[in-house]
């Protein structure tokens, strides 16, 4: 049954109005409407019979070629194609087949599975000698079953293939590798292939997936594209938020949630008390919580990403401040904090007159390196080189006998010497930030 392209000779939109209207329902045109069109040539014609065969026919390569166009992503979908092809090479029918595949894919429900086995059986019944012929109104309804069904929709992805999608995101670290929009992109892209079921399976599956990542600090790179991918998707459909049931998850505290629902896009269709609940599962200590309790970082990174995009009321920005000054400054570094935020604190630290805080700030400024400085504003990149050259200066000008490895303050004295214990000037390494 390969698809061919057939003169029909037609010289403009199909006489009748109604069908005029359905072929302009056509997912795929230049695909769907050889067949479609001759079953219309067929209808007009008033060859009734003719007609049927042509709407199932172009019913049953519909269904061929959305598991074509899915099967570009979907493996599985590659070896049923496969399975077809063999079929067809030993001259078995294959209508019943496509039909069946179509219903375990998903690509239709169990009522259009009967409506489309209904017409099939039509055709099996009117192609064959007997005396009987459809009617013009069967065949109407034929046609309207095709188009809507089949015809008008594009290929659908499966909800296993949703799943299988989020592991890639939280496992394959060559899955858009530190590119956001790149991401999103893609999700905007697959969206129109994914049925409502498909998506609110995958929304669970990276909630889920999302709780597992973040007990890992080692993936927490993977986690932030696992929170991209659903907060675009629900950034589309902000209806499906309600399926996960956010206010129940967000009070027992898990951590998947709170990470879709900081997403910027997310956040921005949250009502006030349900931002309100997604800042506090994770600014806020819980009731048992040990003195000292602090925020886990990666939390805190999407916190910030958030705030930089859509200002926090004063009394959460403030718990943020709170919470990040408090981290140890190389593991802000380490897991790549929001340039921002880090760039004032490092600069805040190399003007502590602490030599222990100033080196750390300098090693830090060091491991980070030239490409990250890059991104930051000039007038940024000059503050902390003039710090750091301030920093170095001051060791070349320490007074005889002080100790680099105190951690003492020290200040400059009226004639300019120095007092108490500046930092060396070899941990003062600039890394090509100057």
């Amino acid at each position: 049954m390969a698809r061919e392209a057939i003169d029909l000779t037609i010289s403009g939109p199909p006489a009748h109005d109604d069908l005029a209207a359905l072929r302009a329902k056509l997912w795929y045109p230049d695909v769907d409407g050889v067949l479609f069109d001759e079953a219309v040539r067929c209808f007009e014609q008033i060859a009734y019979r003719a007609a049927l065969v042509m709407t199932w026919l172009a019913i049953a390569e519909g269904l061929r070629y959305r598991f074509e166009v899915a099967a570009q992503r979907d493996l599985e979908l590659t070896s049923l194609l496969e399975e077809v092809a063999q079929r067809e090479k030993a001259r078995h029918a294959i209508d019943t087949f496509l039909l069946d595949k179509a219903r375990k894919h998903e690509l239709i429900s169990e009522h259009e599975y009967r409506e489309l086995a209904h017409i099939r059986d039509q055709r099996n019944r009117f192609a064959h000698p007997g005396g009987a012929s459809p009617s013009r109104a069967q065949v109407l309804a034929a046609l309207d079953t095709a188009v809507h069904i089949v015809l008008s929709r594009p290929a659908q992805h499966r909800t296993e293939w949703t799943a299988a999608l989020v592991t890639r995101a939280a496992t394959d670290r060559t899955f858009f590798p530190r590119d956001p929009d790149a991401l999103r992109a893609y999700a905007q892209e697959i969206d129109p292939l994914l049925t409502r079921e498909a998506r609110q399976h995958l929304l669970r599956a990276a909630v889920k997936k999302l709780d597992e990542l973040a007990a890992d600090p080692a993936r927490s790179d993977l986690a932030a594209k696992v929170a991209i991918l659903a907060g675009a998707i629900l950034e589309m459909h902000t209806a499906l938020m309600g399926a996960l049931d956010p206010a129940a998850r967000l009070a027992a505290r898990e951590r998947g949630m709170a990470l879709v629902c900081l997403r910027p896009e997310v956040f921005a269709a949250l009502d006030g008390a349900m931002a309100g609940a997604a800042l506090a599962s994770v600014l806020e200590p819980p009731a048992d919580a040990n003195p000292g309790w602090q925020p886990d970082i990666r939390v805190l990174i999407a916190v910030q990403e958030l705030h930089e995009v859509h200002s926090l009321p004063p009394v959460w920005a403030e718990q943020l401040d709170k919470h990040i000054a408090a981290l140890p400054l190389n593991e802000l570094a380490e897991l790549d904090f929001p340039a921002g935020p880090l760039a004032t604190r490092l600069i805040e630290e190399m003007r502590s007159h602490n030599w222990t805080r100033q080196n750390q700030a300098c090693r830090a400024l060091a491991n980070l390196g030239p490409s990250w400085c890059s991104r930051l504003p000039e007038p940024v990149q000059e503050q902390l080189g003039r710090n750091v050259l301030q920093s170095a200066e001051a060791t070349r000008r320490m007074p005889p006998g002080s100790s680099p490895g105190s951690a003492s303050r020290w200040t400059s004295g009226p004639d300019g010497s120095c007092t108490g214990s500046p930092p060396s000037a070899s941990s003062m390494s600039t890394a090509g930030c100057d």
